[in-house]
């Protein structure tokens, strides 16, 4: 039995039906289960484009969202998508408050489909470049099944996909050599998202050398750009929408700081090198050319996304670029690993960054939400509880270190020799990429998830407002947060808002659960202040508690700190609501200022 055992291998076939089928899968979960609001507000609001109103769509809209930033493009291309609503007569208010999960699920349809077409136009660029029809499909699926790019399209699905699909029609025809629909199509991405023509100017200076030429491609590339800013420049909806809204001014921030008021920025200057390496490299043949093209474009990408902050779902747009590049190397396995840790690194970022916005919390607004009636507000575990690497700094510089990996070993000196050679013993490395990759964020969702139905759930909460810090809590400052129950609980642990004053304090703070007349305690704590979260909601477990209704409790916070530099604060705020025998008391005194401290009860 051991030897049969032993003897067994891991086949390693090529694409077969199940693959396609667990991807499928994964993406249909995905897209029910997750919901991040961009796309409801954007897919609503271009129905005032159904209503007539083009030409004067920003003024119209400004009366009910202050939130149509992009260009025109992208509010028809969903307006031409939603016209079979329009003639079921199921036109939206413009609010996102009036969208069904069915409408958003009708939203969500067709950045999907996008994405699944641009697969189609990899698999024919793949077969221009020579890689044969097998290897074309695996690039294909290679793309779609990217971590990060799956990230991007069926979990927080945004719809970055409008520009890379008129992107990936300009390298079709690019390398079709028809250079007005390149230049064209380039031209329409741009209206979408800006990072377009970052992409344009090396593509155009590899292919082109003539002067006049290069002048004559780039008004050709801006037109699309002019027909659809020109007929809204002078309208004062349109200056406070598309034209102040800048959000990828920081792609050119990283640099360095000049005496006065300079800065040189790495991006601006690695793009004019780029751009000029482009203009003087002259491929000697078509397989040389590819190379090159995929090498300069990863240069784009490592200085957009590796040298400057970004959105995680501006990464789609490297994607390609990235896969062409693994698919012509010498060493393709080295790639495909990588973007496991690419992955990995990702949501650590990401979940961090944007807590409450791109982690667990993404699940609140999908399916649940539809089988639960409510929207959940507190997660009892969080991905970055599961995730415990949580350093921003370490995670951006090490993907940048990766990204820079990609360019300096996607040169043309580390490519194959001939495009046409095979990817042999790699189907299950793609398929563990896969698994794995989307696991790393969909594993501790679904953690989060099954803890949030399993374990204690907040029994005192209050929606507050005018959030204001208590002081610094030291041997001077005490704070004590009075509570009176309606019915019998089990205290369990409670979350709780601390402010660190932005520093490292070396502190204790002291807590203790205490009967508030009779100043009995139930339990008392230390905490270290290093530990403390900054403007987060901080977990303090507890041993269960049985607390009685119509008793008064007092959780009283201490400190034996004597220098108010090296301890923390509470955020507390005020709530609209009637409280019965609920306030908070400093130094002994009751602060009528304030309701409550923002803070959770856990139990039961």
């Amino acid at each position: 039995m051991i030897k049969k055992i032993t003897s067994l291998k891991i086949v390693d076939k090529p694409l077969s039906w199940y693959d396609w089928i667990i991807f499928f899968g994964l993406a249909v979960i995905c897209v029910l289960s997750f919901m991040q609001y961009d796309i409801v507000s954007t897919g609503v609001s271009s129905f005032a484009i159904l209503n007539g109103h083009i030409l004067d769509y920003y003024e119209y809209i400004l009366n009910y969202t202050a939130n149509n930033a992009y260009l025109i493009s992208t509010y028809i291309l969903f307006a031409i998508w939603n016209l079979p609503l329009k003639l079921m007569s199921l036109i939206l208010p413009l609010t996102t408050l009036a969208a069904s999960f069915q409408t958003i699920m009708w939203f969500k349809l067709l950045p999907c489909l996008l994405y699944l077409i641009s697969a189609i136009i990899i698999f024919k660029i793949s077969k221009i470049i020579g890689m044969g029809n097998q290897k074309s499909k695996l690039c294909a699926y290679v793309f779609l099944t990217t971590p990060i790019a799956f990230f991007s399209q069926f979990i927080f699905t945004q719809y970055d996909i409008f520009t890379l699909i008129f992107m990936l029609l300009g390298v079709y025809f690019y390398l079709k050599k028809d250079m007005w629909k390149f230049v064209v199509f380039f031209g329409i991405a741009t209206t979408f998202k800006y990072f377009a023509f970052l992409f344009f100017i090396p593509l155009l200076l590899l292919r082109e050398k003539r002067y006049s030429k290069i002048f004559l491609y780039c008004a050709g590339f801006l037109l699309p750009l002019a027909l659809v800013i020109l007929p809204y420049v002078g309208y004062n909806a349109f200056s406070v929408g598309p034209a102040s809204f800048n959000p990828t001014s920081f792609i050119f921030a990283t640099g360095f700081n000049i005496k006065g008021p300079t800065n040189f920025s790495l991006v601006i200057v690695g793009f004019v090198f780029c751009s000029a390496w482009s203009f003087f490299t002259n491929p000697i043949d078509k397989d040389d050319e590819v190379k090159w093209i995929f090498f300069f474009t990863t240069i784009v990408v490592f200085l957009c996304f590796g040298l400057s902050f970004w959105h995680p779902q501006w990464l789609l747009l490297s994607v390609p670029f990235l896969v062409f590049g693994t698919f012509i190397n010498k060493k393709p396995s080295v790639f495909l690993i990588l973007d496991i840790v690419l992955m990995f690194f990702f949501v650590v970022f990401t979940i961090n960054i944007w807590p409450g916005h791109l982690d667990h919390e993404l699940l609140i607004r999908g399916l649940l939400h539809q089988i639960t009636g409510e929207v959940y507000w507190y997660w009892p575990v969080k991905m970055r509880d599961i995730i415990l690497f949580n350093d921003v700094s370490l995670s951006y510089s090490i993907m940048s270190a990766i990204l820079l990996v990609n360019v300096i070993f996607k040169h043309p000196k580390f490519c194959a020799e001939k495009l046409t050679d095979k990817i042999n013993l790699l189907w299950n490395l793609i398929r563990m990429r896969f698994i794995i990759g989307v696991s790393i964020f969909i594993i501790p969702a679904a953690i989060c998830l099954v803890a949030l139905l399993i374990l204690p759930y907040p029994f005192f909460a209050l929606p507050l407002h005018d959030l204001t810090p208590t002081g610094p809590i030291s041997s001077d400052n005490k704070v004590v947060q009075v509570i009176t129950l309606e019915e019998e609980k089990t205290l369990s642990g409670i979350e709780i808002m601390f402010g660190t004053y932005a520093r490292i304090n070396s502190s204790f703070l002291n807590l203790s659960v205490e009967d508030y007349y009779t100043g009995y305690v139930y339990y008392s704590t230390s905490i270290n202040a290093r530990n403390i979260r900054d403007t987060q909601f901080n977990r303090i477990m507890l041993p269960d508690i049985p607390l009685e209704a119509g008793r008064e409790y007092a959780l009283v916070f201490s400190s034996n700190e004597t220098d108010v530099h090296n301890t923390v604060t509470i955020w507390a705020g005020t709530y609209g609501g009637t409280l019965n025998n609920t306030h908070v008391e400093i130094n002994g005194k009751k602060i009528y200022d304030i309701s409550s401290l923002n803070i959770y009860l856990l139990g039961k």
